[in-house]
């Protein structure tokens, strides 16, 4: 999972190098990729919510938040102050909730190694 977020991000820089190359409006892409980077997110955590999972998945935090990150820049580029500054809050939050789970996911794994080693 990890080495497709990776892809993932590595196309998107791509993408990102060729409109500069091109001299497109980037900002149209910024926002159509960031917006598909949370929808992915959603995807994602849907697909593990079929999977039987009941918690938010820092993977999906993490495609949030690269999606919020690419419409924050797109709304200070475009003078879009009052929503560049909604979705940078909203990306803090998502952010530390991403710091929150990895942080969770790094105590479990180490009680989960101690238990097994107390045996």
């Amino acid at each position: 999972m990890k080495a497709s977020l990776a892809g993932c991000c590595a196309n998107l820089c791509k993408l990102l190098l060729l409109v500069k190359q091109k001299g497109l409006n980037h900002t149209n892409y910024m926002t159509t990729i960031g917006l598909l980077c949370i929808i992915i997110a959603w995807a994602l955590q849907f697909v593990f919510l079929l999977e039987g999972e009941k918690q938010i998945s820092w993977l999906f935090t993490a495609c949030y938040s690269v999606g919020l990150f690419l419409l924050v820049v797109d709304g200070y580029v475009t003078g879009q102050a009052t929503t560049a500054n909604l979705n940078l809050l909203a990306l803090i939050l998502s952010m530390c909730v991403m710091l929150m789970l990895i942080n969770k996911n790094k105590i479990s794994a180490r009680t989960t190694t101690k238990k097994s080693h107390s045996r």
